[in-house]
């Protein structure tokens, strides 16, 4: 008989251990990264308002911008200029009409001359709260917002944009077009705030000129967080209200004006928004547990109940009754049982049947521990190659997640870059006007508007490497034999290089032929040189390889984003310092640099890494620390028919056209639009201008001799695509130009350009304008 010891637990409660184990660490780890969900969120949630509420700040720029060339296109009237005041104020009148504002013209001693909201000889209000307005337009001698002011006229609140006027360098008037607070809120409307949040607007005094909720409440009087004394960049304040509430307030500061701009939100949204998932996930994380305590219950009585039953069966037996019958779903419990009842029945005729019973019960002992090794053996190996398939899942993840990283970076850089490039369009154009137009430049100011158009350029150079990384850039590849390009370059990678670096190039011979954008990929080879140079200050080697190449099944399963076949090999290795693995991790995120301050953007790979995706290939880093990096490019074969590409003519000095052909410009922008029209003069074209589509099919309609139409691609509305669309049905001769500082899918897809289509990217310059003009035209 066998001795109990110990504790005895049921198959039961065996099995709910077991998932209460299994189960644990696995609770464990997804509280640890729930917290982490809820730490990222809450830090996205904070981002998301202060890109919230820079956004409204850019909006009231816009907004006050165009007040500002309301004042300017004013103080250019020639009524003004020549002093007609009667037919000015007339004049005023009608533009104050169309804005609903007040505009009104003072002299250098803030007395009041012409008033658009009093008829004409009526008496003028000689008081004015701009007097501070006023002087301090005299003093910076440029435009400048008022704070916010009750108006004599009209008792409102009013803000004004105050312009002073000369007239042979002498301070001639001040000129200033009022508005009333609630147009400033109706900046608010171009934003989305949810239930919780508050947007509002405080001049340099700290008085409220607009409040998304309340406004008529809150407006004129000062704000409760002096958020003017805050730092002169964008910040977060966080204050209780009067309820004792924590609110956080997320602020920055207009440009134009210098007023503040800030949103509110209670920090229990903030904390909500960002537990939520972290809820939805605990709530389905619990009812999956209680799943699987229940399955094991019900699992546990599969087992438990035919056990049971067998251990009746068997103290049956040894009291020679028979067993009672057995349902079982078990194979085992089963063949066991029937085992027993044959015993049973054998047991009361001889002892030798008795005796052969036993041995078969030993026989069958054996057999069933030779199936529970083998039955072990078999899930031992099931296990592990189930762990092997995490492992892998989890590093597909991983390359996923950093895909979609680079890939939400690259949205956002675009976007940066559109912005940007229309603002240095403006710039250098500007620029070169006034070099052109002022027949004498002093060498000083000469030199500082070369260092500007030199800045210029260099921001130019940095947004097109944002848009190469966004996989936004215009390519225009062509089939292009690697081997005589990189032979082609060899001696300006040469000139790249110290004397204590020494370059050696390996050229495959057969090389496969490419479809590439070749200047791109010099870019992308000069770029990893120069990487290599920088990784070897005290002296080396670089070698440039060139093969053919397979991608197998198997890479690609490790690479998602890779499709196995045929690729042209260019690898670039170094015997530098190496990379640690970290580092080599974030070696493709923009901005990223182990450079020392002024030495590099951190650009120069993550341009390499959009070139390549954008155009088909692969890129992989190979480096350990003191034994050098080797950068390998993959290139897809290409196997199509072989063209002669007639290399365009290079861009001459800019002249006056030999044509004069009337050119319709078509831009949203006001500044872009009024640089392009100087630098088209310039170039002797007359110009008709629209700042939308509508406006544009207008004109052709009623110039029919307009011969080029130089549009914008992205416009509110209709965009530069459809546009074309459009004047193409009714004009089917009508060449056209695009302009752009963001290619978007309007005329570029897949970072190819479409066929037949003339792209001249933003910021250009004065001859690449020319010179694209002449080749549309000839086209």
């Amino acid at each position: 008989m066998l001795a109990r010891t110990g504790r005895v637990f049921s198959v039961r409660a065996h099995v709910l251990l077991l998932v209460t184990l299994i189960v644990t660490p696995v609770l464990v780890l997804v509280g640890i990264l729930l917290a982490n969900v809820a730490a990222t969120e809450r830090t996205r949630l904070e981002d998301s308002m202060f890109e919230a509420v820079r956004r409204l700040a850019t909006t009231l720029d816009r907004e006050l911008a165009g007040l500002e060339y309301t004042l300017f296109s004013l103080a250019n009237a020639p009524v003004l200029q020549n002093g007609d005041l009667p037919n000015f104020h007339q004049y005023i009148q009608k533009i104050a009409q169309v804005r609903d504002a007040a505009i009104v013209l003072r002299d250098p001693s803030s007395r009041v001359i012409v008033n658009s909201s009093i008829p004409p000889g009526e008496p003028v209000p000689q008081a004015t709260s701009l007097g501070p307005a006023d002087r301090e337009a005299r003093e910076a001698g440029r435009t400048v917002v008022s704070n916010l002011f009750t108006g004599l006229v009209v008792q409102r609140p009013n803000v004004a944009v105050v312009m002073p006027v000369f007239r042979n360098d002498q301070l001639a008037w001040f000129l200033s077009l009022s508005i009333a607070a609630e147009q400033i809120a109706d900046v608010f409307d171009q934003a989305t705030f949810a239930d919780h949040q508050t947007g509002v607007i405080v001049d340099r005094n700290n008085v409220v000129v607009a409040r998304s909720r309340d406004h008529d409440v809150f407006v004129g009087t000062r704000a409760r967080l002096n958020l003017v004394n805050a730092a002169s960049g964008e910040g977060r304040n966080v204050s209780e209200n009067i309820e004792g509430e924590r609110i956080h307030t997320f602020y920055t500061h207009s440009e134009l004006s210098g007023w503040t701009v800030a949103i509110s939100t209670p920090e229990t949204a903030l904390n909500s928004s960002a537990t939520a998932p972290m809820q939805v996930i605990l709530g389905l994380g619990a009812g999956l547990i209680g799943l699987s305590f229940v399955s094991a219950l019900l699992l546990a009585r599969q087992f438990s109940i035919p056990i049971e039953r067998l251990a009746k069966g068997a103290a049956a037996l040894g009291q020679n009754q028979p067993p009672p019958p057995l349902q079982t779903s078990v194979r085992e419990i089963r063949h066991v049982w029937d085992n027993l009842r044959h015993v049973a029945e054998d047991l009361g005729t001889r002892t030798r049947e008795r005796d052969e019973a036993e041995c078969a019960l030993r026989a069958l002992n054996a057999t069933l521990e030779t199936t529970v090794a083998t039955r072990t053996a078999e899930l031992t190996e099931s296990n592990t190659r189930l762990l092997m398939e995490m492992e892998r899942r989890e590093d597909s993840e991983n390359q996923l997640r950093q895909v979609q990283k680079l890939e939400a970076i690259g949205q956002l850089t675009g976007g940066i870059a559109h912005d940007f490039n229309n603002m240095l369009a403006a710039i250098l154009g500007g620029l070169q006007l006034i070099k052109r137009r002022l027949p004498e430049i002093d060498p000083v100011v000469l030199n500082i508007i070369e260092g500007v158009i030199d800045s210029t350029n260099r921001a130019a150079q940095l947004t097109r490497r944002l848009l190469a990384f966004a996989r936004q850039q215009a390519l225009s590849p062509q089939p292009a034999d690697v081997n005589k390009l990189i032979v082609g370059m060899s001696e300006l990678l040469r000139r790249s290089m110290p004397e204590l670096v020494s370059m050696e190039t390996v050229l495959a011979a057969g090389l496969w032929r490419v479809h590439v954008d070749a200047n791109q990929l010099e870019n992308a080879i000069l770029n990893l040189a120069v990487n290599a140079r920088d990784a070897m200050p005290e002296g080396g080697k670089l070698t440039i390889e060139s093969a053919n190449a397979y991608l197998d099944e198997a890479y690609a399963d490790e690479h998602p984003e890779v499709s196995a076949g045929q690729y042209v090999l260019i690898a670039l290795t170094d015997t530098g310092r190496g990379m640690t693995e970290e580092v080599s991790a974030r070696a493709f995120d923009p901005f990223f640099t182990t450079k020392q301050d002024g030495q590099g953007t951190g650009l120069g790979l993550s341009q390499v890494h959009g070139f390549m995706k954008q155009s088909g290939g692969h890129v992989k880093i190979y480096s350990e620390p003191g034994a050098g990096t080797s950068v390998k490019l993959y290139l897809p074969r290409y196997t199509g028919p072989e063209h002669v590409v007639q290399d365009p003519p290079a861009a001459a000095e800019p002249r006056a056209a030999a044509s004069s052909e009337l050119i319709l410009v078509v831009e949203d922008d006001d500044r872009v639009r009024a640089m392009t029209l100087g630098l088209l003069g310039e170039l002797g074209h007359p110009t008709l201008e629209a700042d939308g589509a509508v406006a544009a099919l207008r004109l052709l309609d009623a110039h029919p001799e307009v011969k080029l139409l130089f549009t914008d691609v992205v416009m509110p509305g209709l965009n530069g695509r459809k546009l074309v669309d459009e004047a193409r049905q009714r004009r089917p001769d009508l060449k056209v130009l695009f302009t752009t500082g963001y290619t978007r899918n309007a005329v570029v897809h897949n970072g190819i350009l479409d066929p037949g289509v003339y792209l001249l990217g933003k910021p250009f310059t004065l001859e690449e304008l020319a010179h694209m003009i002449e080749v549309v035209l000839k086209s």
